[in-house]
């Protein structure tokens, strides 16, 4: 078990919600969003400040050793994360955390070096050299074929300039910060990255904890991501465009051509999209009453929705669909997978609000790609303005069961009354076997809190699968 607790992958959405998070901080004002990879930021800042404030240390906290190869100024150091280490004191005194750091300065002058470029190539093209091996034979790197091209890994393009821009533009930041990674990228490659072909653009989607045996639980929630990839794309102008999604098939990842030329004329997606948000929000109206959870009745109603559309011939039971919506923990691979579908859904909405947004920012305020985003009849401003309450992810994926208040089976019920009146021939074969959601009472005191969970079978610590991984950074 503890193995499988180690190789168990990262929470699907980490960096997204520690990125919100720090973007709703006090810390907001000091985060950057940037296209590409992070590294090249990184150096151009560094140098900045160094040559701003002469005689001020800089440090790069990282777990990439080739922030050590860049030239990052005489003044900057490199920490490990991997190399901290955290020490008890004495009784009363806490702790301390401890690292080590690595000056380029003294590195080159101890091993009487100009650069750390021929070092790194040598290490990198025989893994049993040592350092100092590789500095003193650092001439052979300058003759081999792979050498230039390794080079030009390490060199700064324009990322100085577009960091000054983020620096003293504040719409451009506001853009850029508005965008999770895995859309940063797909608008940094329509951007015309050299190299590629603007019309193969690759989307890599989260992994998701989901049940290996059956089909990805990214086939939920297509049509959104579709949107998002067309409004982009046409925005860019780039309406050729295919795109390249890579994503969980088997026990593999594979990539899935999605055809935008295929998918209908963007304003009657944009249109269709909010009629199925009509219809949800409406059943929505008759259950939870806080708008996050109006927000996960009208996710998981999608959900099941796509998964109808899609024949999936499974349909969940009421009991499943509780214990996704309270975020409740599970050992069942199939509400695991119910779960990730879930998810899937959220987040391909996510998504599709976070296009819309950045389109209308490129595009100036009150302009969508082919109309005004503030005309009440357009698909594109009514998708954008339903879309903009969209709960953050900490908050939406933050469980039910709160301590302040009781939540009551006649609440949820009405949940299981709107799947039922609507999927009724689904649910008739299953009507005997659907198990009531009886109340869950919630009762706290100053030092304990203890949750009863009606006649809900015991799961066990050990063979339930992690709750909410984001619940700590939910916004109190």
């Amino acid at each position: 078990m503890n193995k499988a607790r180690r190789e168990t992958p990262p929470p699907a959405f980490l960096v997204a919600v520690v990125i919100e998070a720090l973007l709703s901080s006090r810390y907001a004002d000091l985060c950057f969003v940037v296209p590409d990879e992070a590294d090249r930021y990184c150096v151009a800042a560094a140098r900045q400040v160094s040559a701003m404030a002469c005689g001020v240390g800089v440090s790069i906290w990282t777990n990439d050793s080739d922030l050590v190869v860049f030239d990052t100024g005489a003044q900057t150091t490199v920490v490990m994360f991997n190399d901290l280490v955290e020490t008890a004191q004495r009784a009363g005194q806490g702790s301390v955390i401890s690292g080590t750091e690595y000056k380029r300065r003294d590195i080159l002058q101890k091993y009487q070096l100009f650069g750390l470029l021929e070092v790194a190539f040598l290490l990198k093209i025989n893994r049993a050299t040592t350092f100092a091996e590789a500095a003193r034979s650092k001439n052979n790197a300058l003759g081999h074929a792979g050498f230039a091209a390794f080079a030009r890994e390490y060199q700064l393009e324009n990322q100085h300039l577009q960091y000054q821009v983020l620096c003293t533009d504040s719409s451009q930041r506001m853009l850029a910060n508005g965008l999770d990674a895995r859309l940063s990228e797909m608008v940094y490659q329509l951007k015309g990255k050299e190299g590629l072909p603007s019309d193969e653009i690759d989307m890599y989607l989260p992994f998701l904890l989901e049940d290996p045996r059956k089909a990805s639980a990214w086939h939920i929630g297509t049509h959104w991501r579709t949107v998002a990839y067309k409004v982009l794309c046409i925005a860019q102008e780039c309406a050729s465009a295919s795109i390249q999604e890579y994503k969980r098939h088997a026990s593999r990842v594979a990539g899935t051509k999605v055809s935008l030329s295929d998918s209908a004329d963007v304003d009657d997606a944009l249109l269709h999209a909010q009629q199925w948000l009509n219809s949800a929000l409406v059943k929505g109206e008759r259950g939870p009453h806080t708008e996050v959870e109006r927000w996960r009745f009208l996710i998981m109603e999608l959900t099941v929705q796509d998964m109808q559309q899609q024949a999936i011939t499974v349909t969940p039971t009421l009991e499943d669909i509780t214990t996704v919506l309270m975020g409740r923990p599970t050992s069942r691979w199939d509400v695991s997978h119910l779960s990730a579908r879930y998810q899937a859904m959220y987040y391909s909405m996510r998504l599709c609000w976070q296009a819309l947004r950045y389109v209308k920012g490129i595009n100036g305020a009150g302009h969508s790609p082919r109309r005004a985003v503030d005309d009440s009849e357009s698909g594109f401003g009514l998708l954008l303005f339903t879309l903009h309450s969209l709960p953050g992810i900490a908050d939406f994926f933050e469980p039910v069961f709160d301590i302040s208040r009781t939540v009551y089976a006649a609440e949820w019920n009405g949940v299981g009354e709107a799947y039922q009146a609507t999927y009724s021939k689904h649910y008739a074969q299953h009507e005997e076997e659907t198990p009531q959601v009886e109340s869950v009472t919630l009762a706290s005191s100053s030092d304990n809190t203890s949750m009863d969970y009606g006649s809900s079978e015991d799961e066990g610590e050990g063979g339930s699968l992690a709750g909410n991984p984001f619940a700590a950074l939910a916004s109190k």
